[in-house]
């Protein structure tokens, strides 16, 4: 087999078939007419065509434009499912591929960890995707249908340095802050108060706000004095866990009434009632005059307690009166030696004639005032055996600090004025 070398300037003119070879050349620009197919792995360094079909290749700057309207620009078409329709990479590593799978979901892939999708505008990054956020940037997002945010596998936080602006929001506003009053629709109970969102209620409501809340204050009600049957209350019904309803004035005396037993009065006017097992007596031995406020009782009285009024009037009286005031005591004790003057005593005997005798005082705070004794020689032996009344702490009995009975068969009686003194009032 021969070869021709062939060298210098060799031009093929005016071929329209065979091999490429016989048709271009690889140093001048050429145009080539009609479809060409490249079966095996073609480099190209800058290619510009209205219409590329290859198998492989690789391109350094690929432009493709096309005249015809309404038609894809690029086609690419694999038989196979959950493959590469584009690759990406760099010295001849893979780092981004799209592809698509058999449900017709596109991927965009890439190994980038900070960001591996941006998309750029004038310089600018207003979008850009990075693990499960989206982040919008620079300009303004204008969105003309509707953005879903849905689901913890795909994105589930929304979130925005500056403004989110809609013509409406939908959904739970759960999280929401900064709201102002003067921002929302308010209804005919509540109202706007310096930004802050208030109940509207009426002074004579009856209601009230408090930091524990709305709550019911009869005292801001208006006051009605006569109750009609058809007047409502509120009330908690036990019966189904206190839910709140209403009853009305007449049922509600109806309940009160049939749940009371009430008994006929008898007796006349001023008869106090007693209670007789199932009725009520009025004696009129027992009564009560409203005009003068005397109680008046036909019979005894008897109490173990303390019975006060500033007037007591009866025949007799009967019982201890060692707690009653301002009641002369009289009663009689002897003595034949030194002993100390009670509250209790009244006439003292004193016998002498073994020796001289002392009855000696409290201090005068510790009787009644006015209060008298009397003390006597009862076995005529004064003027032997003097009979001595004495004081304490001090005190006085006419200026003295004692006084004798000195005559046989004397006496002396001495009162007090319940303070700090004692004085003579007769002698014998």
């Amino acid at each position: 087999m021969a070869y021709n070398i062939l060298k210098g300037k060799v031009q093929f003119v005016n071929s329209n078939s065979g091999s490429i070879e016989s048709m271009v050349d690889d140093y001048s620009n050429q145009t080539i007419a009609g479809q060409k197919t490249f079966s095996q792995p073609t480099t190209i360094t800058n290619l510009t065509s209205t219409n590329v079909t290859s198998a492989s290749g690789s391109f350094g700057n690929l432009t493709i434009s096309s005249s015809v309207h309404h038609t894809p620009l690029l086609i690419l078409d694999k038989a196979e499912t959950s493959s590469s329709f584009i690759e990406f990479r760099k010295q001849g590593t893979k780092y981004a591929e799209i592809n698509t799978n058999e449900y017709e979901t596109l991927f965009i892939k890439t190994s980038a960890v900070s960001y591996p999708i941006f998309f750029r505008q004038a310089g600018n990054t207003p979008l850009k995707f990075q693990d499960s956020e989206v982040t919008f940037q620079s300009f303004p997002v204008n969105i003309s249908q509707s953005l879903a945010v849905t689901g913890a596998t795909f994105v589930s936080t929304l979130t925005a340095t500056s403004n989110i602006s809609a013509s409406a929001f939908y959904g739970a506003g759960t999280g929401l802050t900064g709201i102002a009053a003067n921002s929302l629709t308010l209804g005919e109970s509540m109202q706007n108060v310096g930004g802050s969102l208030v109940a509207k209620l009426s002074s004579s409501s009856g209601l009230e706000s408090t930091s524990l809340g709305l709550r019911v204050n009869p005292s801001l009600g208006f006051e009605k004095t006569s109750p009609a049957n058809a007047d409502t209350f509120l009330i908690a019904d036990s019966a189904v866990g206190n839910k709140t309803k209403k009853i009305t004035y007449q049922n509600l005396s109806t309940a009160i009434t049939d749940s009371v037993t009430t008994l006929s009065t008898n007796g006349n006017a001023g008869a106090i009632q007693i209670k007789n097992g199932a009725v009520l007596l009025g004696p009129n031995e027992l009564n009560f005059n409203t005009s003068t406020n005397t109680l008046t009782v036909t019979g005894n009285i008897t109490g173990s307690t303390k019975i006060v009024s500033p007037s007591i009037h009866g025949t007799n009286f009967f019982g201890g009166g060692q707690n009653l005031t301002g009641v002369s005591v009289l009663n009689y004790t002897s003595s034949l030696t030194n002993f100390n003057v009670l509250a209790a005593h009244s006439l003292l005997g004193i016998n002498s004639s073994g020796s001289a005798v002392t009855a000696s005082f409290a201090v005068a705070n510790s009787y009644q005032a006015g209060q008298t004794f009397t003390f006597k020689d009862i076995e005529g032996s004064g003027s032997i055996n003097h009979i001595v009344i004495a004081t304490s702490g001090g005190q006085k009995i006419d200026g003295n600090s004692l006084v004798k009975i000195k005559a046989n068969y004397g006496a002396v009686s001495i009162a007090t004025d319940g303070v700090t003194n004692f004085y003579i009032v007769s002698t014998s």
